[in-house]
């Protein structure tokens, strides 16, 4: 019977690329191939000394094959960080498999750099260890571009915890369904935003005052057709009963296929400024030419009642009036000393002392 020869025979012992090719011959080819990949790559034998790298790794440790082929990690890095290395090696040799970790190293100029560690141990045929091959992905930027974002989302957020009223996104459906509603909820409406987030206790719509419903509904459905921005101002019942009047900034976000997919904006309390131009209004009314009685000095009103001076003012102006003497109607009235004079018994002419 004749045996078939082993392709693993005679191959120098622990390679991994012989150990995963099946041929000495595919080393070239194979390394052609690591070069042309970007991500740094790595080869070590079963004794954790390395054999080969690809261009990309060389680029970022400074280290050439040459330089690098036959060393082991003790003889490339600082003892400390060596022995780690050692220590997951030797780990993933024993239980084979995969091995993903992070780190920070550093590169050929010394810069630190974030890399995550993507390591295999390649078995040869029989299962015996043959060695790892291992690669470096560079995450530094990527690192510090989420480090950016977290910044800016950060500044936005401190931003928006501080504008007076209820940053907002919620769902174009029948009961605005808050997908987002920022701390400023709690102030404007007196639930806390996860009451309100995907109407958890109760729907945005449930707050709208019954007799503005129809009119939030119909300006924000005019602004959703058309793609513009819309601006309403309406009542809401707070979670303490109480009416207040808000104004909603807001506007479409659409889909590419042109698809309104949510509604943002900004509801802010505008009662104090209702309360205000209502004011102005009844003042306004006052500003008028009144007609004024010669006799008792009634006003007449709007209705054609005539009104005492007093209840007009309390009723337009919300004044109150309280009653006294200037100093000239006190003369007139008691005399030269006033309330005091006309307080004193008056003397009569004749009487005896005593009497």
């Amino acid at each position: 019977m004749k045996r078939t020869r082993n392709p693993a025979a005679g191959k120098r012992p622990g390679d991994p690329i012989e150990a995963y090719s099946g041929s000495p011959g595919c080393r070239s080819c194979i390394q052609q191939v690591l070069d042309a990949v970007p991500v740094p790559i790595f080869l070590k034998d079963a004794a954790f000394r390395y054999l080969g790298c690809n261009s990309a790794f060389s680029s970022f440790t400074g280290l050439t094959l040459k330089k690098l082929s036959g060393r082991t990690v003790y003889d490339i890095a600082p003892e400390s960080l060596a022995r780690m290395y050692d220590r997951m090696d030797r780990d993933l040799m024993k239980k084979g498999g995969r091995q993903t970790y992070q780190w920070q190293v550093a590169d050929a100029k010394g810069l630190p750099r974030d890399v995550i560690y993507d390591k295999t141990a390649v078995r040869a045929p029989g299962g015996k260890a043959a060695g790892i091959i291992g690669a470096m992905i560079d995450i530094t930027e990527l690192l510090r571009a989420r480090d950016r974002a977290e910044e800016k989302t950060r500044m936005l957020e401190t931003m928006i915890a501080g504008l007076p009223g209820m940053v907002y996104r919620c769902r174009d459906d029948a009961s605005w369904t808050m997908i987002y509603a920022s701390g400023g909820c709690l102030a404007l409406t007196g639930y806390r935003p996860e009451d309100l987030v995907m109407n958890a206790r109760l729907s945005y719509d449930d707050l709208i005052h019954p007799s503005d419903r129809a009119l939030v509904r119909h300006e924000i459905s005019s602004g959703v057709e058309n793609g513009k921005p819309f601006r309403i101002e309406y009542r809401i019942i707070t979670a303490a009963g109480d009416e207040k009047w808000v104004a909603e900034h807001g506007t479409p976000v659409r889909a590419s296929s042109g698809k309104t997919i949510f509604l943002e904006g900004f509801i802010s309390d505008i009662s104090g400024a209702r309360e205000l131009e209502e004011s102005r209004r009844e003042l306004g009314q006052l500003g008028k030419l009144l007609t004024v009685c010669s006799g008792c000095r009634k006003i007449k009103g709007s209705g054609g009642f005539w009104e005492k001076f007093e209840n007009y003012f309390q009723q337009h102006a919300g004044a109150s009036f309280s009653h006294g003497l200037c100093d000239a109607c006190a003369v007139e009235l008691y005399g030269p000393g006033g309330k005091k004079a006309a307080s004193r018994p008056k003397k009569i002419r004749g009487a005896k002392k005593g009497s």
